[in-house]
């Protein structure tokens, strides 16, 4: 909550375009739509296999309100104001993809601080980098940010609250974290790689 506020005054003072909304539609590749396709299908069957019977209030709204706020912050920080940084200078959309996530990514390494172990802190961290590109995929299709902030939200409520069969939720979650989420995010890069390799100017 604290961040989200920061991260609001900084905006409104700073007075940024195109944080929220960018200038210029830009061609969005196939791969990209897949992939958006794809990470959607994948909450949604986070959700199927909670206990929301067994679910109270008391959590559920916490961890909504939580989920909300982080996808807010995160990605107002990074997709938006990250991004909004990276392209100037005749930078190409390949390093505004790959530069706003390694930045999400590394910014996991905080998880340290926390008496995370360093192994399971890296494997997040690489984790977060491929999500990353798939958020930004969520970005350039619309070419707004709250769909990045809704997804990345639901990402995150999808992971925290209780499923009704245990075993078979965490085979799940964990085939999408192993295979599915770094999958996705490798074709939503190359995709851009393909399409952006010059800067803008250059085009």
């Amino acid at each position: 909550m604290v961040a989200t506020i920061v991260l609001v005054a900084f905006v409104w003072w700073s007075r940024w375009d195109s944080i929220f909304r960018d200038k210029e539609r830009l061609q969005v590749p196939v791969m990209l739509r897949i992939a958006v396709a794809a990470f959607v299908i994948v909450i949604v069957l986070h959700l199927v296999f909670v206990d929301w019977s067994g679910l109270g209030m008391d959590l559920l709204i916490p961890i909504v309100i939580v989920g909300l706020l982080v996808g807010f912050a995160e990605e107002t920080l990074f997709r938006g104001i990250l991004l909004r940084g990276l392209r100037t200078d005749r930078r190409t959309e390949l390093t505004v993809a790959v530069g706003t996530s390694v930045a999400f990514g590394v910014f996991h390494l905080t998880n340290l601080v926390t008496g995370s172990p360093v192994p399971a802190v890296l494997n997040q961290v690489l984790l977060a980098t491929l999500t990353g590109a798939i958020l930004y995929s969520f970005r350039r299709i619309g070419g707004l940010l709250l769909p990045a902030m809704i997804a990345h939200g639901l990402w995150d409520i999808s992971l925290f609250l209780p499923p009704a069969n245990p075993t078979r939720s965490s085979s799940l979650i964990g085939l999408a974290l192993v295979v599915a989420i770094p999958v996705l995010g490798l074709v939503a890069l190359v995709a851009v790689a393909v399409t952006d390799r010059r800067a803008p100017s250059e085009a």
